[in-house]
């Protein structure tokens, strides 16, 4: 059972001056446990643990993103059963990453372990992890251009997401070998200007830029439009070998 003698706190962005004398009490204690890493039951008051998680990200400037990285994922084993709180920690801890321009790293981290994900549109995330992916001499993941599109699979593809992985990432290696890497391409389409973005998306703080500028390839319309067509020839592929 939780304990019940915990003052309530549930606030969108949680600050310091919303705290009453009883929840800063139980706050200065939480964030004594935390400091020492452990953990101290919130009763799903997780904007306390929100509260904390908010100041160790304005740290990264003097701690550093290592250590930031390493107190978030600290910070997500201690509260596995607070989905959105260990959630948040992990998105953060992959800001950390970028910080330290460990490229390889979040391209593993971040790659698609469910096959099935590559029907589900996700265009920033995707087209950030092609950025990352040109920053690290990486060809484009054919999962990444697929999922800034506007391809939508047919019912039989979607029963055969493995299947299809692995005709896409066969059909688009292909293409590259004939027409160039992908994003080269998309580059010779269209001069694009590099912007620049941010880390800790979400947090109420001053969010560090990243070190880095990105290309906003989801917005050229035919280069969006040839990613299409490759994964329709390679739904047809599919399509012909699982009759």
């Amino acid at each position: 059972m939780p304990p019940t003698d915990i003052p309530p706190f549930q606030a969108y962005h949680p600050a310091i001056d919303q705290l009453n004398a009883a929840q800063r009490s139980f706050y200065d204690r939480l964030r004594q446990s935390l400091d020492a890493g452990r953990r101290l039951d919130v009763a799903g008051n997780i904007s306390y643990l929100f509260l904390y998680t908010y100041s160790l990200l304005e740290s990264w400037n003097q701690a550093g993103y290592r250590q930031v990285h390493d107190r978030l994922i600290l910070l997500g084993s201690l509260y596995p059963d607070e989905h959105k709180f260990a959630e948040g920690c992990r998105i953060w801890s992959l800001d950390c990453l970028l910080g330290l321009q460990n490229y390889d790293l979040y391209l593993q981290s971040t790659e698609l372990s469910d096959p099935a994900e590559i029907f589900r549109k996700a265009t920033h995330l995707s087209n950030l992890r092609c950025n990352v992916s040109k920053l690290a001499n990486r060809p484009a993941s054919p999962d990444d251009l697929v999922r800034m599109s506007d391809f939508r699979a047919s019912k039989k593809t979607k029963s055969h997401p493995a299947e299809f992985r692995r005709h896409l990432h066969s059909f688009f290696s292909q293409e590259a070998e004939r027409n160039g890497p992908w994003l080269e391409r998309c580059l010779r389409m269209t001069p694009l200007t590099p912007v620049e973005t941010y880390l800790f998306s979400g947090a109420p703080i001053r969010q560090p830029k990243a070190p880095f500028t990105i290309f906003p390839f989801y917005s050229v319309g035919p280069f969006l439009k040839e990613i299409e067509t490759a994964a329709k020839a390679a739904q047809k592929i599919l399509s012909q070998r699982t009759k």
